[in-house]
């Protein structure tokens, strides 16, 4: 019988074992975030299942996994509830991984144009696809939730064929919602959609070979704006200044994440 040989640990696998690590070492056995540590473990079933279908959505998820953990922490949002959320957020992805441009990890990768209004229902439907999983799983109840609110009500940017532009309307590209209710759901859409906008950006346009805390914010802050301008967040739950401070964290994160840095997402963001 033949052994596959064992493939050595990325840099992503590292740091969600670290985060992992070190989050099971603060929790006292007794606390009621014992009940969230299972589902962070990186070598859960469902992520094991996850790296191995798709390892490209696989190393996003664990990107915006630690993004809005680390993001999450500088408001006093719930990290573990972040933290779990954003590495199962796309967790039906594995059914369908060849309609999602991030499946593979190639990093030139452009999206192809949907063809059929069944892929196109696939696509919207991601989200409540992803948290009916976890729910068969038995994740709790705050998880499913960030997970089904993560698109909200926004507008998908999928690239469509010629037939399919003539007979699907603009509001046929809106994902069915809810929008977010909660810190910890607003903070998921933005590390999201900044992690997708970031790398669509690596692969269109020109990228610096070290990018400043600027050039990364910038991007962040269209993407942060884009959202509430598209009635995203509810500003009794999420305000502008819980936003500013999300999108700084952010910047910091994805900026030594670039730069090759460790980035030490279970410590509080240092002060810029």
């Amino acid at each position: 019988m033949s052994i596959r040989p064992t493939r050595p640990p990325s840099w992503y696998d590292r740091f969600a074992r670290s985060a992992y690590e070190t989050l099971r070492g603060k929790i006292r056995p007794s606390s009621p975030d014992q009940r969230f540590l299972a589902f962070s473990d990186p070598n859960h079933r469902l992520a094991r299942e996850l790296r191995i279908k798709v390892p490209g959505t696989h190393r996003h998820s664990t990107v915006v996994s630690g993004l809005g953990a680390y993001a999450g922490r500088e408001i006093e949002a719930d990290e573990l509830v972040l933290r779990v959320a954003g590495l199962f957020h796309d967790i039906s992805k594995k059914d369908a991984p060849r309609l999602f441009v991030e499946a593979g990890l190639g990093s030139r990768q452009l999206p192809r144009p949907i063809g059929t209004v069944e892929e196109l229902r696939i696509i919207l439907d991601h989200p409540a696809l992803s948290a009916a999983i976890l729910q068969k799983h038995g994740f709790p109840l705050e998880i499913i939730q960030a997970v089904r609110e993560h698109h909200g009500t926004t507008r998908s940017r999928l690239s469509l064929t010629p037939e399919m532009r003539r007979h699907i309307g603009e509001h046929e590209l809106i994902y069915p919602g809810p929008k977010p209710s909660t810190r910890e759901s607003s903070i998921l859409m933005i590390a999201d959609s900044v992690e997708a906008a970031l790398n669509h950006y690596r692969r269109t346009n020109d990228w610096p070979a070290v990018p400043t805390h600027e050039f990364i914010l910038g991007i962040i802050h269209r993407v942060g704006t884009e959202l509430r301008a598209a009635a995203q967040f509810d500003d009794y739950v999420f305000g502008r200044f819980d936003q500013q401070r999300v999108e700084e964290a952010m910047a910091k994160f994805m900026r030594r994440y670039y730069c090759g840095l460790d980035v030490d997402s279970s410590s509080k963001p240092p002060m810029k």
